[in-house]
């Protein structure tokens, strides 16, 4: 698989969408990318409840803005996430302020703790031979775009 890396700066957030438009065509495009696939998986990192200025969570901007590039291209975008670093996901400030986004654009949310887990066997594995991971990700192949910023990788 060839890794590509872009880096965009961002002036302000309000040409988020402009920039993450830009990544995506600089990529090929969400339809030539992701050609083969119906649904994208988004994994946010809201590893912690503070602002995307701090470093530890992703700018919801910018979440928003893949899912609508990933709508747009007629592909069904789902959000995964789960707790982490000492807080819950229920409660985090960051969750709660994202669901909106998400009752908009009528997006699965999945929370892998809580999701139905099947095995899967882990090829040449040293410590464990097999891994439980949520059923959905065995249904959708996987591909990962991150994103860098000025501030590092979001």
């Amino acid at each position: 698989m060839n890794e590509i890396l872009l880096i965009e700066k961002v002036e302000e957030e309000l040409n988020i969408p402009e920039v993450i438009d830009r990544v995506i065509k600089n990529l090929g495009g969400i339809e030539t990318v992701f050609k083969d696939f119906n649904k994208i998986i988004l994994k946010p990192n809201f590893v912690l409840s503070r602002s995307y200025k701090s470093g530890t969570t992703t700018n919801l901007k910018i979440i928003e803005s893949v899912i609508d590039a990933v709508q747009n291209a007629g592909k069904e975008a789902i959000v995964m996430e789960s707790s982490g670093w000492g807080y819950s996901l229920h409660n985090n400030p960051m969750i709660i302020g994202f669901r909106k986004i998400l009752k908009d654009r009528n997006i699965k949310f999945i929370d892998p703790l809580s999701a139905e887990m099947e095995k899967i066997p882990v090829n040449n594995g040293f410590l464990h031979k097999t891994v439980k991971v949520p059923r959905i990700l065995k249904e959708i192949p996987s591909s990962e775009i991150e994103i860098f910023t000025e501030k590092g990788w979001k």
